[in-house]
Parts: C-alpha cells; structure tokens; sequence
C-alpha cells in the first residue's frame, strides 16, 4: 500500500469515529437516560396555580356549599310570616324589623356608630351578642352588614338572614363556626 492509501485510511478512520461519537451523543440526547426530564419549577402549593389542584377542588366545593347555602336561605324565607328582601349584592335576605329616624345620615366611612348585634344560626341558638361602637368599612361588621349599612339610619332595626360567606366566611370566627348561614339581628342605637 501506498502511503498516499494509508493516509486515506487513516483519516477515514478518524472521520468513522466522529461520526460514531456524534451518532452515540445524538441517540443518548433522544433516548435520555431514563429519567423524568427537566424538573419543573417549585410553587408554594407544589404545583403552578393555573394547575393547582387542591385549590381548584376547594373553589370547586366552596361553590356547591355556597349554592347549598342560599338554597337553605330561600326555604328558610319561604318559611317566614315576614317578608324579606334580597339583596343582590351580597345574595343576604333583609328585612327592615323596625324604622329608625329616615331624616339622620347614614353611616359614612370610618364613622363610629353604636350597635347592638345578635347573631344566631337557622336554629335560632344564639352564637354572638354584643352592643357597641363599630367602625363602619373596617370589617367590624359581617361582609353583608358592611355592604348595605349606608341604606340605615339611627333607630333602624334590620334583620338579616345571611349565607355563609356573606357573612362571616368559611372560616368564621371565635363564636361563629365556619360555614354557618346566620340571623343577624342589629339595632342601631
């Protein structure tokens, strides 16, 4: 053989075994090496909130109780010699027990006005019973109450009938267990 031959080979050789590296490279890079893949990114609830699961079963079952909730209202009202109102902005039941001076302001923002609140749940069992100052647009008040106060006036005695989270939410507070649909009786003082 030439030498001219043997660098031939040579290089062919070489040549060969790039490309057989290049091939074994490319076919590890398809096939992988068994693994899951790139690892996605870490969120607080463990996965990315568009795909949160347990966040979407709670909003999923908070509608069906919510449904349950105003539904209970209705046939509670239904049962009722008085009539009420529906408020559409909160889906809270009023009735006005007893008019107050309709010539005084209403409550305006951040003004205190004192109050006697009653809470009870459907059955009547008294949770909450306290008189005092509540600082109006603060949250002293249940979520319904805040909502429509600025329609009463002093001596005004409202009744409201209120689904949960209307009222006190689903996780309610020292007196009022979560998920509970209320009577909330206020006199305004």
């Amino acid at each position: 053989m030439s030498l001219k031959t043997l660098r031939s080979l040579k290089t062919l050789r070489n040549r060969m075994k790039k490309i057989h590296l290049i091939i074994v490279l490319v076919c590890s890079l398809l096939v992988g090496c068994g693994g899951k893949g790139p690892q996605r990114p870490t969120y607080k609830s463990g996965q990315a909130p568009e795909e949160d699961s347990a966040a979407l079963a709670l909003m999923e079952m908070n509608q069906r109780m919510a449904k349950e909730a105003d539904q209970a209202l209705l046939r509670y009202v239904e049962a009722q010699d008085e009539q009420f109102a529906l408020m559409a902005i909160s889906n809270a039941w009023m009735r006005i027990a007893e008019h107050g001076d309709s010539d005084s302001p209403s409550p305006k923002e951040d003004e205190l006005w004192r109050m006697h609140v009653r809470t009870k749940d459907l059955r009547g069992r008294l949770l909450l019973d306290e008189e005092r100052e509540y600082r109006i647009g603060r949250n002293e008040l249940p979520i319904c109450a805040e909502i429509h106060c600025n329609e009463w006036h002093h001596g005004d005695h409202i009744i409201l009938l209120a689904p949960w989270y209307a009222a006190y939410g689903m996780h309610g507070n020292d007196a009022v267990p979560p998920y509970t649909n209320v009577i909330i009786d206020i006199e305004i003082k």
